[in-house]
């Protein structure tokens, strides 16, 4: 079944926007808290499966952004009503956009759709490619919060950085 087809959200995204918008700063806030925490440096960030940008959005006020979605109805309108990130039409399973990045953002829904061991194979490969030394990953899941204070960092070594 297509996403958009699955969701009423992903179907209605001015919907979306509006109860979004109120919590939209302090979300993209905690993203660049972490990232000031583990990744003073970063300049670059890529959002893995950035919805309609909403995040992307708020940190392209403080970093280069790319957004990748795989609904290109969303990505639309992710361009049509955000400045600053560079979106495009992507699976973060596979999709390669040969650069690097100091963070790797994937966040809100996107890992709840990858359902096998395979996809989450295919969704780490996509984070190695674009990651380079010292690059961050940010995960996190609506499904099974973390409350702020449990949160454990952790350091991976990826083969061949």
């Amino acid at each position: 079944m297509r996403l958009a087809q699955s969701n009423f959200i992903y179907r209605h995204p001015k919907i979306a926007e509006d109860l979004r918008r109120p919590t939209a700063a302090a979300r993209a806030q905690r993203w660049a808290d972490l990232i000031d925490q583990h990744q003073p440096t970063a300049r670059t960030v890529v959002d893995l499966g950035c919805w309609i940008g909403l995040d992307a959005e708020q940190l392209a006020c403080r970093y280069s952004v790319d957004g990748v979605d795989v609904q290109p109805h969303l990505i639309d309108y992710a361009r049509r009503y955000r400045r600053g990130p560079d979106f495009r039409v992507g699976d973060f399973t596979s999709i390669r956009l040969g650069r690097f990045f100091d963070v790797i953002l994937c966040v809100g829904n996107s890992l709840a759709y990858v359902h096998d061991t395979a996809g989450l194979d295919r969704a780490f490969a996509t984070f190695s490619a674009h990651a380079q030394h010292g690059s961050l990953l940010i995960l996190h899941t609506l499904l099974a919060p973390i409350a702020d204070g449990d949160q454990i960092p952790r350091r991976v070594e990826a083969e061949g950085l």
